[in-house]
């Protein structure tokens, strides 16, 4: 049986609603899978946004801390008391110790 013929046996109630889907809940269907798909590209694209800003910050927030560690580190290894410690390996061990102490532990403590 061919749809034409298919329509024309139905009641007349019948193709109403037959009408009435067809012009309501088609395009409503339609409709609301366009939104749905461009609401999840939407949902994605700003996933992926702020995950590559959230990326960036942490790499900067890293760059930083990486930053101040060698800034103190320098300010250690180059400081003049450690220098003057280091080139005079047959110094006394107690004097030694009094220059580590007194001189190079302050440095960690600040």
């Amino acid at each position: 049986m061919t749809p034409l013929k298919f329509i024309r046996n139905l009641r007349l109630r019948q193709k109403l609603l037959l009408s009435y889907v067809i012009v309501i809940f088609l395009p409503t269907i339609v409709l609301g899978l366009y939104a749905y798909h461009n609401s999840k590209s939407s949902l994605e694209s700003q996933f992926l946004q702020s995950a590559d800003n959230e990326a960036k910050k942490v790499t900067l927030e890293i760059s930083y801390r990486l930053q101040r560690q060698d800034v103190s580190m320098k300010s250690i290894v180059f400081h003049p008391a450690l220098i003057d410690l280091m080139s005079n390996p047959n110094q006394d061990l107690y004097i030694q110790f009094k220059t580590l102490n007194d001189k190079i532990e302050p440095i960690f403590l600040t």
